[in-house]
């Protein structure tokens, strides 16, 4: 399982009624590694629960540089991506490569311990020395990228393929409205939401409920009846168009 998936359903952001304003970002920056869960709210967990999230979370890793990079490591498996601080500097909004937004609350910072908000049960991380193989560089990918109104995105676009072959092609619809709403349809769910064009990067950040988080696409190409896509940073591909899908495809 990709550790993005992980994050999508284990680590789905909630809000904290407790979190910190981080005053001295310097603090924030290094290599930090799994130390306990988090009883703040109070909720103990039994001895078969403690041990679950231990051996799920044992090698839990975060290496956060202020240059904006991060990796998250976790099951043996490690994704590099992108951080930047909320407005107030109370959290973090981690951006993975295919474009999905989390935002997680710092929650407690010192020298040497962070909690940090994953979901329902924050985890206590603890600072562990930087070695020579953690520090990050970035992987340029070279793109091209098409200049796009709002005005053009209004209507429904309907997936009709992708560029990395999964076996299978899931339904799959975007919905922008004018009023700034808009709907995602991948497979059997629809996520209502808000969508944002910034023309300036041609990139579209479709917005959910909050444990949605958001996902950011980059226009490749777009015509009066097809989109091309980028997914997040990546070269991976959606194209789209407006012819709507088969009725056998829709039973």
């Amino acid at each position: 399982m990709r550790l993005r998936f992980l994050f999508l359903s284990l680590f789905c952001t909630l809000s904290f009624s407790l979190f910190a304003q981080v005053d001295d970002p310097d603090l924030f920056y290094g290599k930090w590694v799994f130390d306990s869960p988090s009883n703040m709210e109070g909720e103990e967990l039994d001895s078969m629960q403690l041990k679950m999230m231990e051996r799920i979370f044992k090698d839990l890793t975060f290496v956060f540089q202020e240059d904006g990079l991060c990796e998250m490591q976790m099951m043996g498996k490690e994704e590099m991506a992108k951080w930047v601080w909320n407005e107030d500097q109370s959290a973090v909004i981690i951006t993975s490569k295919t474009g999905q937004n989390n935002e997680h609350e710092i929650i407690e910072l010192t020298a040497d311990k962070m909690i940090f908000g994953m979901g329902r049960k924050p985890m206590v991380l603890k600072r562990a020395e930087m070695e020579e193989g953690d520090v990050l560089e970035e992987v340029q990918v070279e793109r091209s990228l098409a200049e796009v109104t709002g005005s053009q995105l209004i209507k429904t676009w309907y997936l009709k393929e992708t560029s990395k072959d999964r076996g299978f092609l899931m339904k799959a619809a975007f919905t922008f409205n004018e009023d700034g709403t808009a709907i995602r349809q991948l497979g059997p769910v629809n996520m209502d939401g808000t969508w944002k064009l910034d023309e300036a990067a041609s990139k579209i950040t479709m917005i959910g409920e909050e444990e949605d988080g958001s996902m950011d696409w980059y226009v490749k190409e777009i015509s009066e009846d097809r989109l091309v896509l980028y997914r997040g940073t990546t070269e991976e591909t959606w194209t789209m168009t407006t012819e709507p899908w088969a009725e056998q495809d829709e039973e």
